[in-house]
C-alpha cells in the first residue's frame, strides 16, 4: 500500500512531462492487464537462479507485481480529484511536502487506501496461479492453496517439481 500510495500521489501531483507521464501511466494499465500466465516459466525460472523459489519472500514480490498497479490506478485518481489548494495553504503556513503528505493528504485519503488495500488483497487472495507454482513445501504454503488442498485431498500437483 505504501509503494502504491507514493507512486499515486507523486503521479497526480508532481509536475512531470507529459509525454513521459502518459508513458508511465500507460505501463501501469498495461502490468496490471498484462495476463501473468504467460511470464511464469520465465520467473519460475529467474526465481531458482535467484534463490527465491519456495520462499515467501519471492511470493510477496510476485504478487507485488500486479497488486501495485491496482493500489497506483486507484488512489492515482482519487488524488486528482482531492483539491490542491489544501496542500498549497499548508505548504505556505510553513509545513514541509512531507509534512503536507502525513498531516494533510494521508488522512484525506484514507477512504482511497482503504479501497485499494481491500482491491489489491482481493487480488492476491484470489490468486493460485503465482502461490502453486513458485512455492512447492507444504510448510509455507499460503491459506489458499491449503484450502484447495483440503478440498481436492491432497491433489495439488507442483509444476516446479
Amino acid at each position: 500500500m505504501a509503494l502504491g500510495f507514493l507512486a499515486g500521489y507523486s503521479l497526480a501531483r508532481f509536475q512531470i512531462p507529459n509525454r513521459f507521464k502518459s508513458s508511465i501511466e500507460g505501463l501501469i494499465v498495461f502490468s496490471y492487464t498484462f495476463p501473468v500466465f504467460i511470464i511464469v516459466i520465465p520467473l519460475l525460472m529467474i526465481y531458482r537462479i535467484l534463490g527465491l523459489y519456495n520462499t515467501l519472500l519471492g511470493l510477496a514480490i510476485a504478487h507485488l507485481a500486479y497488486t501495485v498497479p491496482v493500489s497506483t490506478l486507484l488512489i492515482r485518481s482519487y488524488m486528482l480529484n482531492m483539491p490542491k489548494e489544501l496542500e498549497d495553504a499548508a505548504l505556505v503556513d510553513g509545513a514541509t511536502r512531507m509534512q503536507v503528505l502525513i498531516r494533510i493528504v494521508l488522512p484525506l485519503s484514507l477512504p482511497a487506501i482503504a479501497t485499494a488495500f481491500v482491491f489489491a488483497f482481493t487480488l492476491s487472495w484470489g490468486d493460485l496461479l503465482f502461490s502453486v507454482i513458485l512455492i512447492s513445501s507444504p510448510e509455507i504454503y499460503t491459506v489458499p492453496i491449503a484450502i484447495q488442498f483440503f478440498l481436492w485431498e491432497g491433489e495439488i500437483v507442483d509444476p516446479g517439481g
